[in-house]
This record gives C-alpha cells, sequence and structure tokens, in this order.
C-alpha cells in the first residue's frame, strides 16, 4: 500500500500539535528552565526507607552563633532577622527528623546562647560524635546573592570522609531550596576564608563540615527565612542529604590481632584486621563478596604507610610487623572507600606492646628508718623487660614483706617505675622487702631502729581540691631539696629542731613553716598549697606579642626608649604573671629584633590552643586611654577584650576606650581568639608616672593579669584585696620603688605614693616580704580582706 506522503505529513503534524497541547496544558513538558526549576513543590515531609540506616549514627549539630542579640545589626537581614534564630530553628527541624530514625543528636545549643568555637568542638569530641554539622545562613553585600555552599577543613585529602559528608549535604540542601543561583561546585575550603581554616571545624575528631544554606541578606530569601515552614524545608534537605550519606554504607576496618585496646608480648607482631565494606551487614544479595576498592586501601601503622596484605575475597588485611615496636601503645589506621565511593570514618585501632619483665629492681629512699610506728620509707621499683628496655605502662608488681606494714602491696607501673611505701614497725628489728614483677624478682633490707635523728616527711596537697601536687619541691634549711614526685616528701637524718620547710609547685603560692622536730621521732608535715587565682589559669595559653620590635619600634620616648621597648617590658612582666598562675606563655619575640607580620601569625597558628593577645603603646590623644581591637566577627575576642579593659581603666586611672574593629593581618589570621590592648600613653603617662617608668608598665602588667583573671570567672568569687603603703621611716614619706613579694609568686612595685595592691585574694593569711634599695628588709604576715589597708615602715640601711 503506497500512503500520500503529503497527506500523512500534514496528519503527523496536526497529531503531533494536538498532543504538545494537551501535554503541555498538563504540565509534563513545561520549559525546564531556572524558573520553573525555583518554584518549590507542596511540602511533603515523609520518611525514606533508606533513611533507616541513620539508626545509631551520633550526630552534632551546631547552630551557628546565637546569644549576641544585643549587638545593634550583628549577623541580620535587611529587616532585622537575626541569623542565630534561623540556625537554631532549622537544626531544632533537623534534630527531629533525625531522631525519627533513631539517630542520636548532640547539640551545641539548644536556646539563644553563646558558645565560644573552641567550645563547639569540645562538645563533638567529647560525645565522641560520627559527624559534625555546624549550620549558618550567609551574606553578602551584593544583594542579589542566594545560593547553598559547603564548606570543608583544609583539602580534600584532609579529611576524606569529610568531603563525603559535604558533597551530600551540598545536594540535599540546595534541592530543597531550589534557589535562584547554583554555584559550580558549591563546595569550598575554610581556607579560602583563613589561612587556618574554620576554627569550629579545626579540631574536630569526626568528619565535619560547615553549611550556608542560603543568604538571608537577599531581602526575598529572608522573607522566607521567617516562615517556619521554608526553615522545616530546609532541615528536610540536611536529613535527605544524610540519609542518602548513611545509606551509602560506612566501610571500616576491625582489628583481631592483637584484639582493639588488647596487648601482645612480642614486639613484631602479626596485625590482623577484617574490612567490611558497610553494607554486607544489611544482608544485601551479593554479600558474600566485598564491595570495595581494594585499591584504595591504605594501611598505617603509628602515622606510617605499611605494606600489607589483603586477601580480596575474605576482606582479611594483614601485615607482619618487621622492625620490632617500641613497649607501650601503638595506632593502627585504615583507609578504604566502599562501592558507593563512601570513605571509612575516622577510627584509630590501639594496641599495646607488652612483653613481661626480665630485670626488676628495689631501691628505699633510706635503708634505716625509726622505729615508731609513724615513719614510712618509699621504695622505688623498676622493671625492665628482655631487651633492657622500660616495660610498658600499667605494667603489674606485687611487693611482700615479712616486717613493718607494706601501703600498697599491688603497684601499676609508670614509665618502668612506681613507688610503694614501708611503714616502720614498733620494734628494733628488719623487713625484707621482695618485688614480684611477672616472674623475676628483687629485694632489699630495711632496719628499724632506735635513732638520734629526725625524720621529716609528709604530703603536698591542692589546698581545694584535697589532691597530691606531683612534682611539688620541699626545701629545708641547710639547702636540701626534694621532688615530690607524687606529692610525698621524705628527709631523714635531721639533726636541726626547729628548723624552716619551703614548698613549692608550678601555678600554687609558696608556704614557708617552722617544724618543731623531736630527735629519735618522726615528724608527719602535710602541706596545703593554695593555687594562684584558684587554678583558673592551670588549661589556658596565652601567645604574648609585643607589637614591633627591631626596625620597626613605634614611637620614640626618649633617645633610648620607644615604643617597641614597652611592648616588650608589658609582656615580659605579664608573662610572669601568667606563668605563676600556671598558664602556658609563649612570647612572640623576647628581645629587640623584628618579627614579620608572617612570622608572628605562623607561630601563633602553630599553637593547638590559647590566645592571641597583642600589646602596644600609642600617643596619648588628649586624656589617657586603654583601646582594645578584635576583627569583626571575632564576638569572643570582643567579651575577652570588655573584661579586660573595665578592670585595666579602673586600676590605672585611664579612660576606657573600649573595643574597636580592625583588619590588622596578625588579628585577622590569627586563629585563636585575637585581641589587641593599646595603651595610648605616650606623652601622658598614668597614675603620676611617665609612660617609660617600669612600675608603671609592671602596673599595666598587672592590670592586664587581673582583667584576663577576671575574664575567666576569678572576680567573681575573689574581691579580697592586701593593700599596703609602704614609706621611709625616717623620712616618714612614700616609698617608690619597694618590691612586694606574696608569698614568694606575686610580685609588685610600689608607685610614687607608696601603695600596693595585691587584688583577688582568696580569704587567708599570706606571708609578705618587702624590700627596697637602701632599707633593710620587712616581712609579716597578713590576712586578705576586702578594702584592708595598711601603712608599713621601712628603715634605711645603717
Amino acid at each position: 500500500m503506497i500512503l500520500d506522503r503529503t497527506k500523512h505529513v500534514g496528519l503527523s503534524t496536526l497529531l503531533a500539535l494536538v498532543l504538545s497541547f494537551l501535554v503541555a496544558g498538563c504540565g509534563i513538558l513545561a520549559p525546564r528552565g531556572p524558573e520553573v526549576w525555583q518554584k518549590l513543590p507542596k511540602a511533603r515531609y515523609s520518611i525514606p526507607p533508606y533513611a533507616r540506616w541513620l539508626k545509631g549514627l551520633k550526630i552534632c549539630l551546631d547552630p551557628g552563633h546565637g546569644g549576641q542579640g544585643y549587638l545593634k545589626g550583628y549577623k541580620c537581614g535587611p529587616t532585622g532577622l537575626r541569623e542565630a534564630e534561623v540556625n537554631l530553628r532549622v537544626a531544632l527541624y533537623l534534630r527531629d527528623f533525625l531522631e525519627e530514625t533513631g539517630a542520636q543528636v548532640v547539640m551545641t545549643r539548644q536556646a539563644d546562647t553563646y558558645v565560644s568555637l573552641r567550645e563547639r568542638c569540645q562538645i563533638a569530641n567529647r560525645n565522641k560524635c560520627d559527624l559534625f554539622i555546624s549550620m549558618h545562613h550567609n551574606a553578602s553585600s551584593r544583594e542579589e546573592a542566594n545560593y547553598t555552599s559547603t564548606w570543608y577543613h583544609f583539602t580534600p585529602d584532609y579529611s576524606p570522609a569529610s568531603m563525603d559528608l559535604v558533597r551530600y549535604l551540598q545536594a540535599g540542601v540546595s534541592d530543597a531550596l531550589r534557589l535562584p543561583e547554583y554555584p559550580a561546585t558549591g563546595l569550598y575550603s575554610d581556607q579560602l576564608m583563613y589561612r587556618s581554616g574554620f576554627g569550629v571545624l579545626r579540631n574536630l575528631e569526626m568528619p565535619g563540615a560547615l553549611m550556608e544554606a542560603s543568604f538571608h541578606s537577599n531581602f526575598k530569601e529572608e522573607k522566607k527565612l521567617r516562615k517556619t515552614d521554608y526553615n522545616k524545608r530546609e532541615a528536610y534537605g540536611y536529613f535527605l542529604g544524610l540519609a542518602q550519606y548513611a545509606a551509602a554504607g560506612f566501610p571500616k576496618a576491625e582489628l583481631l590481632e592483637p584484639s582493639e585496646g588488647g596487648q601482645t608480648p612480642g614486639k613484631a607482631p602479626l596485625l590482623r584486621l577484617q574490612l567490611a565494606d558497610g553494607l554486607a551487614e544489611r544482608g544485601i544479595w551479593g554479600k558474600e563478596r566485598l564491595q570495595i576498592f581494594t585499591e584504595s586501601v591504605i594501611m598505617r601503622l603509628d602515622g606510617q604507610v605499611v605494606p600489607h596484605q589483603l586477601d580480596k575475597e575474605t576482606g582479611m588485611l594483614t601485615y607482619q610487623v618487621v622492625e620490632p615496636l617500641t613497649n607501650g601503645w601503638h595506632v593502627v589506621q585504615v583507609d578504604l572507600i566502599n562501592a558507593y565511593k563512601n570513605h571509612n570514618l575516622p577510627n584509630k585501632l590501639r594496641f599495646q606492646v607488652a612483653p613481661p619483665p626480665a630485670f626488676a629492681s628495689i631501691w628505699a629512699r633510706a635503708y634505716a628508718i625509726i622505729a615508731d610506728g609513724v615513719s614510712y620509707v618509699p621504695l622505688e621499683i623498676r622493671a625492665l623487660d628482655a631487651d633492657s628496655q622500660v616495660v610498658a605502662d600499667g605494667t603489674e608488681v606485687t611487693i611482700t614483706v615479712d616486717a613493718g606494714t607494706l601501703e600498697n602491696p599491688t603497684i601499676l607501673l609508670t614509665n618502668g617505675r612506681g613507688i610503694a611505701y614501708l611503714h616502720s614497725d614498733v620494734f628494733v628489728g628488719e623487713a625484707t622487702v621482695q618485688v614480684l614483677a611477672d616472674s623475676t624478682t628483687a629485694s632489699t633490707v630495711v632496719r628499724f631502729e632506735e635513732a638520734d635523728y629526725a625524720i621529716l616527711e609528709g604530703e603536698i596537697l591542692d589546698a581545694l581540691t584535697k589532691k597530691p601536687l606531683f612534682g611539688a619541691e620541699v626545701h629545708i634549711e641547710g639547702q636540701q631539696t626534694q621532688g615530690a614526685e607524687d606529692g610525698r616528701f621524705f628527709f631523714t637524718g635531721l639533726r636541726t629542731a626547729p628548723l624552716m620547710t619551703w614548698a613549692s609547685a608550678p601555678g600554687y603560692f609558696d608556704l614557708s613553716t617552722e617544724v618543731a622536730l623531736r630527735m629519735g621521732r618522726t615528724s608527719i608535715l602535710n602541706v596545703d598549697l593554695y593555687p594562684v587565682d584558684d587554678g583558673l589559669l592551670f588549661d589556658q595559653t596565652y601567645i604574648l606579642d609585643p607589637q614591633f620590635g627591631g626596625s620597626e619600634f613605634g614611637e620614640k620616648i626618649t633617645d633610648d626608649m620607644d615604643a617597641a621597648d614597652l611592648n616588650l617590658l608589658v609582656c615580659q612582666y605579664l608573662r610572669d604573671y601568667l606563668e605563676a598562675a600556671g598558664a602556658r606563655v609563649i612570647m612572640l619575640r623576647e628581645k629587640d629584633v623584628y618579627v614579620s607580620p608572617q612570622e608572628r601569625i605562623l607561630r601563633t597558628n602553630e599553637a593547638e590552643q590559647g590566645w592571641y593577645l597583642r600589646v602596644e603603646h600609642r600617643r596619648a590623644e588628649g586624656k589617657p586611654t586603654v583601646v582594645g581591637y578584635s576583627a569583626s566577627a571575632d564576638e569572643y575576642a570582643k567579651q575577652h577584650g570588655r573584661a579586660v579593659l573595665e578592670p585595666l581603666a579602673k586600676f590605672l586611672g585611664l579612660k576606657n576606650g573600649g573595643m574597636i574593629n580592625t583588619g590588622d593581618y596578625e588579628i585577622v589570621q590569627a586563629n585563636k581568639n585575637a585581641l589587641s590592648v593599646a595603651f595610648m600613653t605616650i606623652g601622658r603617662g598614668a597614675l603620676g608616672m611617665a609612660a617609660g617608668d617600669s612600675v608603671l608598665l609592671q602596673r599595666e602588667a598587672y592590670a592586664l593579669y587581673r582583667g584576663i583573671a577576671g575574664h575567666h570567672g576569678l572576680e567573681n568569687s575573689l574581691s579580697d584585696a592586701i593593700t599596703l603603703t609602704i614609706t621611709d621611716a625616717r623620712l616618714d614619706r612614700p616609698l617608690k620603688g619597694a618590691v612586694a613579694t606574696l608569698d614568694g609568686v606575686i610580685q609588685l612595685s610600689s608607685d610614687p605614693q607608696g601603695q600596693v595592691s595585691f587584688r583577688g585574694l582568696r580569704p587567708r593569711e599570706y606571708h609578705l616580704h618587702l624590700a627596697a634599695q637602701g632599707h633593710d628588709p620587712v616581712g609579716m604576715v597578713l590576712s586578705a580582706g576586702a578594702g584592708q589597708s595598711l601603712r608599713v615602715q621601712m628603715d634605711p640601711k645603717r
């Protein structure tokens, strides 16, 4: 049959037109341009079946910002919508979605409260979370900007699992919101913003991402973000991204031999690990086949890549150690990728090399003690293995005696050492002490005797916690010194009575005590040392940056002094105060040398944690002022600055210039909370002293230190003070420059009015020592009290 081609074409065209009209009316063939894509479908928040693989995962949700509503315009949209509020609403919706599937959720905040970047990381790490997501909304000076972006730390190689996470989140949220702009990838390194990356991602121990879901600076978007249903839609996008990520499975390695956390006596063990693809345990078809990219498997032992053997049928990974390992803990890590291209979550598998002791020794601090039933002698035990290496930490040894009493018959060694205590008998005789370490033994003999000497022993404790102070020192007359490794000290053969003792420990006030010894007897002296400022600075690190130095000297003061000199002196004084309180201090320069901004930042950012504090001196413009500088977005540094500036201005009689935003390189590029304190005193001075006066510089440092202690919570609980007015006894006039030392630790010099004021003290007795050139020293015991003021006269030397 031959068809009329003309008629056929016309009929086809007509049918096509009719069909296209009908289909277009149903919306099926509507143009798939951006405008149609941006039209949000009706919200349906059903839980997909693959979301069940979220069960058991522990996810930390971090709603960005919070607690800063008092800052006018801070992180707000065009009509005042606060980003922090939106972040929290979205996070709470996401929490609900996740918990419905059985996932565990940890929130860094659940209300409009401020949480520092460091604490946000610590919350996730403390709770041993599997994933961390910091939830934000972006802002731009380009009003029409509006797209989704997801940020990872450093480079893709730094944390491959984080890259898996950011890909799924980016797809999930961008598909849920359908914003008008779609970036080429949407994935960005946080190094594009800061050299050291985002503080909230920097110290995570699990995969993490920071997400900017949309731009609250966009007027239309801000209007949407006010609506809770839109917030829920965004949370659902996060949820679907996470669900799809979990559905792809998490491959892992399990340490079989030695067992995870277990021990091996051999130093060259065979390591055996079982690999899993994260999918087979779901009972899938073909589960007997390992679905991983075998070429992706990398094995590390103590951070070094090692040549492994992989059985592709069983998934058994083995490595025979060749070079003997040291005694102690070792870490195995395995990197692998499954069929869905998911990397394993980071997991450090640990085992301990613990060969048995082959040699043991026991040594008594004294081989004779007084037979009074009171004295006790430290017994030091050591153990080595067959290769003469110290045995692994936690190796157990047993001690036995045939006379006297053992305080701790079983001890665990650390670094191959341990201490036991033998208490004397009331009868003259001797004790044979034997130590048993696995199958090796050692022994010694200690006599109990009548004596014509005295023994002094005891324990040094933290006065607040009553815990032993390891590493404290005790000094007695005759220049005898002993380190109290476990908080205890022991002196024998003493023949002077009474005698003075001094106890000291880093971060604590010294304490001197007179002991009335009795010959032929043992005296027990338990010493309580008080931590300086209640130990609030023990775990703090301060990076002090004296501005200028070398060829950069700032304002000239005299021919021999400039601002760089003042900055350095204040930082040196401040270092002494901080270290006396137990803080760790890093000085970016110790002398008058040039240090480039890049070197300052490099050293600052190398420190694992801490505060960056720059000290600068500038010329006064009118009334002497103190001013703080911080980056505009660093609210925690601003809080730090306000806490420091208020007491600083009051203590020095300066005008408080408040906190000012700065774009200085060191402040912006520091990966720590960064603060600069500027003393506007050059040409004016303070407290009746010239700007370069060493007494004034010491006061500036002490005032800074008091502000720092207050920032860490001290001033709320300790407000007592000791205030002295020191005068020359002969001339009856104030004595400037007299050095007052409080409990052997905190030093201050008197000002032109002869005044010294120690602040933030706990109410108790303190030992005070005064020294001044040309005057006899003065020692006294004083009690701290609010508002207490004493007048002390110093006699000129004859």
